[in-house]
């Protein structure tokens, strides 16, 4: 579902680029503090350019006792002649900017290689693109999971929110036991606002539009196999009494489907945003998820790159026991975390939330994330990640010119 591009090392690059712009201005000042340097020496000896003063000429009287260092440097085609000076103090200053000067030169030389070596430390990018321009650049330690298939799973189409997905990637980081999902969909918050957006997502799991709801139907709902012979359990768990009764069971009534997860990482993320589904007897067949406890955090804007985010966060409140560590094979130094889960949607600047005739087609990029760790939270692993979303440049459609009509006289 993605297209791979080559691996980009933007962070060398823009090191190196840095470096040699300081060694530019560097070089340039040098050679300007050189310039001024030859000419005061020039006027320190009172002799015109490419020309050697007398060393048998006394100048106002006074021999000069001593050869000008700067006058050296200024004429090193003239080696041991006496040129005229200035007293010893303003001499003695002269020499310690020319020794500054060299030691200038010498540091930078030196520090060149270093500067070099810490560039090609910094982790190599790599680039998931998917077809519409959408992408991210995360460093190599980021794997792609494959296959992928598209949200929300077949079960859960009927009962999940109204969002059509074309583009999803999924990657995962085995050292940190992250796991980050990049799709574009359809535009569900057309005629909204940030506002009406937030209370949305802070509503109580299972109302269907809620931030848990999301990340169960869209981003971590329990395995397929599971959910496809749950439907099939469901019609062999209901009364048969139902079929002779005129009037439908409740919808508040619903049989648990307890899944077995397999010892994944995305199954783990599954298992600690629901231990399974609940089928309730709807015309549909309405799937709910059986949510974990969460703790929903307030929601925050984030402009980047020309993308304007809306992000939410919902930190788990389970902390794992040895058991569930054994099972999906974590390291045991993460008994008592919990698990962390975010959830961003953006579009380039400004958010659609109303249609605009010459922004069209704009689109709205869906950002999940989970991880786990020890900490407060995972949100400064995740804004690093968002701040890495790219996507492709919107076409401004030119506006309509107003059509008048004039009627025939």
């Amino acid at each position: 579902m993605f297209l791979p591009d080559g691996r980009r090392e933007e962070g060398q690059v823009m090191t190196t680029v840095t470096f040699v712009a300081f060694a530019g201005v560097g070089v340039a000042f040098l050679i300007h503090v050189l310039v001024q340097f030859r000419r005061r020496a020039e006027q320190a000896a009172d002799i015109p350019s490419g020309l050697v003063a007398d060393p048998s000429q006394p100048a106002n009287g006074v021999a000069p006792e001593r050869n000008g260092i700067l006058a050296m440097i200024a004429y090193p085609g003239v080696a041991g002649a006496k040129m005229r000076t200035v007293v010893p103090s303003q001499m003695n200053r002269k020499r310690r900017a020319v020794s500054m000067l060299l030691l200038g030169m010498v540091g930078l030389f030196l520090l060149a290689p270093a500067a070099f070596e810490v560039a090609s430390q910094s982790p190599p990018l790599h680039r998931f693109s998917l077809p519409s321009g959408t992408l991210i650049d995360l460093p190599d330690d980021w794997a792609a999971r494959e296959p992928v298939r598209l949200p929300p799973p077949p079960s859960l189409a009927a009962s999940a929110p109204q969002v059509s997905f074309s583009e999803i990637v999924v990657v995962e980081n085995a050292g940190t036991h992250s796991l980050l999902q990049v799709a574009v969909s359809n535009n569900p918050f057309m005629g909204r606002d940030a506002e009406s957006l937030d209370a949305q997502m802070h509503v109580f799991a299972g109302s269907g539009n809620s931030l848990a709801d999301y990340l169960f139907y869209f981003f971590f709902p329990p395995p397929r196999d599971c959910l496809d012979g749950g439907a099939e359990a469901y019609q062999k768990a209901q009364p048969k009494s139902h079929a002779d009764e005129q009037t439908a069971p409740s919808p508040d009534l619903g049989i648990p489907l307890y899944c077995r997860y397999s010892p994944t990482l995305s199954d783990f993320y599954s298992n600690q945003v629901s231990a399974g589904a609940v089928y309730r007897p709807t015309e549909a067949g309405r799937v709910d998820g059986m949510f974990r406890p969460f703790y929903l955090a307030p929601m925050e804007e984030v402009e980047s790159g020309g993308l304007t985010f809306y992000v939410f966060e919902a930190q788990g409140q389970v902390p794992l026991d040895q058991e569930t560590i054994n099972y999906f094979n974590l390291p045991d130094d993460l008994r008592g975390a919990q698990a962390d889960f975010f959830w961003a949607v953006g579009a380039p600047t400004p958010f659609p939330f109303f249609r605009d005739p010459q922004r069209k087609n704009v689109p709205i990029i869906q950002v999940a994330y989970a991880g786990v760790s020890l900490g407060p939270n995972q949100r400064s692993e995740f804004m690093k990640l968002l701040h890495q979303v790219h996507s492709a440049p919107i076409v401004i459609q030119p506006a309509t010119p107003d059509v008048v009509y004039v009627p025939a006289s």
